[in-house]
């Protein structure tokens, strides 16, 4: 496998090219890496775009906010990349993140058809239905908008939270490094299994999302071994890093 870079970031939104040779599995090249700033234009976006055509069959890594992601899309639907020939994939990041299906226009969700992403997977559980309810209500009360979901990113968040306010508790008495009680710390959390393991946070499995009709529909499983699978086990949910 050879990789060629273009590297030009800012403000961490980019989009990569890769692209298949006719024999696709043995020759696969990273062949452009194009940035795009939150301000950016339309014009802009479609020049960028233009550029990135010329690649043919190709396959497009988007790595960005669901707002930039969303003119993107429907950019690259009026020029003809979401047909046959082209294929997308959205980040744990830019996935994570996502309220497209809920608060984007029927042209955005249109746009966006077929469109693959990973997002963190996060088991269900009575805690978290409990959680997430008391939450919608609240939210609904204090702001008169209303949340069909929270995105793995806030579930994640309230763990970090907890388990940060138990470290403190802990630290105070014994006058412990506050890092040491953090990286011993293990849970199960809204989010799943929490732990550090050689100083790093303990990934779950990711989902494989495919934007289809008005939503998201899971297809599988990426699991923390580097496997795909259409469910999950117990054992395999957690584990990686």
């Amino acid at each position: 496998m050879s990789l060629r870079y273009t590297r030009t970031m800012m403000n961490g939104e980019f989009l990569s090219c890769i692209w298949l040779s006719p024999s696709k599995i043995k020759s696969i090249h990273i062949a452009y890496k194009s940035s795009f700033a939150v301000s950016s234009a339309d014009n802009q976006i479609n020049e960028e775009l233009h550029k990135l055509m010329a690649f043919g069959p190709t396959v497009f890594i988007v790595h960005m906010s669901p707002i930039l992601a969303s003119r993107l899309f429907v950019s690259a639907k009026k020029l003809g990349m979401m047909k046959k020939g082209y294929a997308w994939i959205l980040t744990v990041n830019s996935m994570n993140m996502n309220h497209l299906h809920s608060t984007s226009s029927f042209e955005v969700m249109d746009s966006m058809q077929g469109v693959i992403g990973l997002k963190s997977y996060v088991p269900p559980s009575k805690e978290l239905h409990n959680f997430t309810s008391r939450w919608r209500k609240k939210f609904l009360l204090e702001t008169d908008m209303e949340v069909m979901e929270l995105t793995p990113f806030c579930i994640l968040a309230y763990d970090v939270g907890w388990v940060l306010a138990k470290a403190i508790e802990r630290a105070r008495p014994k006058e412990k490094l506050l890092v040491e009680i953090l990286l011993r710390s293990k849970f199960k959390g809204l989010s799943g299994d929490f732990q550090f393991v050689n100083g790093k946070l303990v990934l779950n499995a990711f989902e494989i999302q495919n934007m289809i009709g008005k939503g998201e529909r899971r297809v599988g499983f990426w699991t923390p071994e580097g496997k795909i699978a259409r469910e999950l086990s117990l054992s395999n949910t957690s584990g990686g890093t």
